[in-house]
């Protein structure tokens, strides 16, 4: 029994090392970093963290035109990723709109639906703020999906909670997009 357990150990450790090894052998590099890093790639990650917090994120405005709940919701969770404090100074634009779209499946007998899939798609522009010169732009989809219940609230709650995994979502996807942009710039 106890030889079970080492020879699992072995192997979980074998798989650490060789995963590691693995990640720094296909050039793997995390964007943001600490500034007591001195390598030349923490120096390159440590300006594309600056150039990420140099994005100011515009209100974003949704499907009808109209700022939104889920438009503060996924602005909130943009600013979080691009891990910005407002101290940098600005020298980019992010302007965002997105198509929210929501789908009842699982239909009952009754014709009632007990299951809902939601679809928020983000269209989004980099601009550089000194010359209006449009960068990048894009678009970043996700997809969750929540059950409907006899409660009201329980299904507002869903619903919420579907919108706030969707911004999150959506938001890693650009601030990634845009790194990786950043990332090539001279």
């Amino acid at each position: 029994m106890l030889a079970g357990f080492v020879k699992r150990g072995v192997m979980a450790v074998t798989f650490v090392i060789v995963s590691a090894v693995g990640l720094q052998g296909c050039g793997f590099q995390p964007m943001h970093t600490s500034s007591s890093a001195t390598s030349a790639s923490s120096t390159q990650r440590g300006v594309i963290s600056a150039r990420l917090a140099a994005i100011k994120v515009d209100e974003i405005i949704g499907d009808a035109g109209l700022k939104s709940r889920l438009g503060q919701i996924l602005r909130g969770q943009v600013l979080r990723e691009l891990q910005s404090n407002g101290a940098a100074p600005t020298a980019y634009r992010l302007s965002m709109r997105y198509d929210l779209e929501e789908t009842g499946l699982g239909v009952r007998e009754d014709d009632a639906i007990t299951l809902v899939n939601v679809k928020l798609v983000a269209h989004y522009d980099l601009i550089d703020i000194e010359t209006d010169k449009l960068l990048f732009t894009g678009s970043s989809r996700s997809l969750v999906t929540y059950d409907l219940v006899q409660s009201d609230y329980a299904n507002l709650a869903a619903q919420q909670d579907a919108h706030k995994r969707l911004a999150a979502e959506v938001a890693r996807q650009v601030v990634t997009r845009l790194g990786m942009f950043l990332s090539q710039m001279p």
